[in-house]
């Protein structure tokens, strides 16, 4: 009995995980529409564009149609993540503020301090994206040493 217990236990611990995985997609599709707001040429031009468009949306399909149970499949997720954060910080370095406002306005102090840290932010959140996808390794581990006991 204490065994089917434990085997229901993981399982809720482990779809609460799986839908953790939404962050990673939200962030990169915010991002996503930060850039396009910006100018809305940068879905041809600017890769850092073009990383958060490919990752939000593949991420987002992968939700929906992957069960995030194989732990050597999301070791491979997570390290596709982590190699476009990679190459994008190479590549394209830290992003500039993506307000520019001209000196003659006047801006205010919470627009100031926003814009000022914009790339700090960013580099923190995208960062923090790759979270929920440590999250879920560790969780399909332990559902399937659940499983298979």
């Amino acid at each position: 009995m204490k065994k089917n217990i434990n085997k229901i236990i993981e399982s809720y611990r482990f779809e609460d995980d799986k839908k953790i995985i939404v962050t990673t997609i939200v962030i990169n599709l915010i991002f996503l529409a930060i850039f396009l707001m910006i100018d809305w040429t940068n879905i041809y031009a600017d890769i850092r564009t073009q990383i958060c468009l490919f990752i939000g949306i593949s991420y987002a399909g992968l939700y929906k149609y992957y069960d995030w149970k194989s732990a050597s499949i999301n070791i491979l997720v997570m390290l596709l993540y982590l190699f476009l954060l990679l190459f994008e910080f190479v590549y394209c370095g830290i992003p500039n503020s993506p307000l520019s406002i001209d000196e003659n306005i006047s801006k205010g102090t919470l627009l100031e301090l926003l814009t000022s840290t914009f790339p700090y932010i960013y580099i923190f959140l995208r960062i923090g994206a790759i979270l929920p996808l440590i999250k879920i390794i560790f969780s399909s581990r332990m559902i399937s040493k659940a499983i298979s006991r």
